[in-house]
């Protein structure tokens, strides 16, 4: 009883820094990232894609096998992004995925993290966060407004959103992250062909 009291307080207390951290924070200044936020991590649209799950791995092997590749489309180098943080977080849940090989999930979460230290996003933000940040900012992109990408991804990145924006300009290679949706690409051909769902 005393375990269950102590953690509601630990709730209410969490939910009363977040609350004062708004009320301080200048006029203009982003709003501060849920810490413990646990929100389904949401996938960029992919128009004619047929099914989310194998064209997020598809896509995302592609983009981190070789991320010169979006040199100069920050637009797309955010929606790999944000398929990473879905690959790394929503995937290994997913029924389809059951047969893959268990080392996967652990891989993307490595390649996800490597991603975040190379462009500056913290580990400790949650995924959903990050990913509806990149999605906000690659729309804006789409837009042709470098502005509105910017301040989409002023939340994950400490309000230096066009210092990441920068980096997203031309996506470093992480060895870790090409390894690990290669790994994942591997796995969803060999599910397709183990269960019939390639035929």
């Amino acid at each position: 009883m005393a375990g269950r009291s102590s953690e509601g307080v630990r709730r209410a207390a969490g939910v009363l820094l977040a609350a004062t951290l708004m009320a301080c924070a200048p006029p203009g200044a982003p709003p501060p990232v849920p810490p413990g936020s646990q929100a389904p991590v949401p996938l960029p649209p992919m128009t004619g894609a047929g099914d989310p799950m194998r064209a997020t791995v598809t896509s995302a092997a592609y983009a981190f096998g070789a991320p010169g590749r979006l040199d100069g489309r920050p637009a797309e180098a955010a929606r790999a992004v944000a398929r990473l943080e879905w690959l790394a977080t929503e995937l290994p849940g997913d029924p389809a995925w059951n047969e893959a090989a268990p080392i996967t999930a652990g891989l993307l979460r490595r390649g996800r993290d490597s991603v975040r230290d190379s462009i500056g996003i913290p580990r400790s933000l949650p995924a959903d966060a990050v990913a509806r940040s990149m999605i906000e900012a690659a729309e804006g992109l789409d837009r042709g407004d470098r502005q509105a990408g910017a301040a989409a991804l002023a939340p994950v990145a400490a309000g230096q959103g066009a210092a990441l924006l920068a980096r997203l300009d031309h996506l470093p290679p992480s060895r870790e992250a090409g390894s690990a949706t290669a790994i994942a690409y591997g796995e969803l051909i060999r599910i397709g062909r183990d269960t019939g769902l390639n035929e």
